[in-house]
């Protein structure tokens, strides 16, 4: 156990002012151990007077630069809108905003500044650009100044109530097709596609397919520089895209 001394008030020491009464006021000592007797002691020695004192176990990882007070999402319209607030912030850099169908593999979708020093609750907001699927996995990533980092934990929003779409995710399209499902397809699905001329240059069928994305390889050896038509089929219904390479 360290002790603290300081010249004001104990309670004056926080995470965002560690020196509240200028650089190098606050003294840390370490105590040596001793005898007395068949007891054991413990003495702490300081430069100075008598002042205020403080006494606690040093953390081996420190203060977090950042409390997160609240992290939640819910649906908006066809997006997620993301909601979370903080009760302290030091030294933060932002936010960044990771999103995964999966629940494990998760990607960067965002970022958000944050304050950099803060003693008040600060609340923050992010909509997911892309439309909600059926499951919607987001964590958000705080990064200080130093760009350590740690994670907040994960919140799950569904979207089990919207009707079936399917849509590109990322047109004109370069070395893949991107095809989103809102929701779990769960039975067969059909991906034709066509040029200009209305010629098939491309089908692929899968029996069951429980995924609400599909990537097709779009190369140059598959797919020339051009405008193709993309007709996907899933739940007896035949969805219409249209891709640009």
């Amino acid at each position: 156990m360290q002790l603290i001394k300081l010249p004001s008030l104990i309670s004056n020491v926080t995470p965002a002012t560690p020196e509240p009464d200028g650089v190098g006021t606050v003294q840390v000592v370490t105590p040596t151990l001793g005898t007395f007797g068949s007891n054991y002691t413990i003495s702490y020695t300081f430069s100075n007077g008598f002042s205020s004192f403080g006494a606690g176990i040093p953390s081996a990882q420190g203060v977090l630069p950042i409390e997160l007070l609240s992290f939640n999402g819910k649906l908006q319209s066809e997006n997620v809108k993301l909601n979370w607030s903080t009760a302290f912030e030091q030294n933060s850099k932002g936010f960044e905003i990771e999103k995964s169908l999966d629940g494990v593999n998760f990607k960067k979708i965002g970022y958000v500044a944050g304050a950099g020093n803060s003693n008040s609750t600060r609340s923050y907001n992010f909509l997911d650009p892309q439309r909600a699927v059926e499951f919607n996995y987001y964590r958000l990533k705080l990064v200080d100044i130093d760009n350590k980092f740690h994670y907040s934990d994960v919140v799950l929003v569904k979207n089990t109530l919207g009707k079936q779409d399917v849509y590109l995710a990322g047109n004109p399209i370069t070395n893949n097709i991107n095809i989103q499902f809102a929701k779990t397809p769960n039975g067969k699905v059909a991906v034709r596609i066509y040029d200009m001329k209305g010629s098939k240059v491309y089908e692929t069928m899968y029996n069951n397919y429980t995924q609400t994305s599909l990537q097709i390889n779009a190369t140059n050896k598959l797919l020339a520089h051009g405008v193709y038509s993309i007709k996907v089929e899933t739940s007896g219904k035949i969805y219409n895209l249209k891709a640009i390479k």
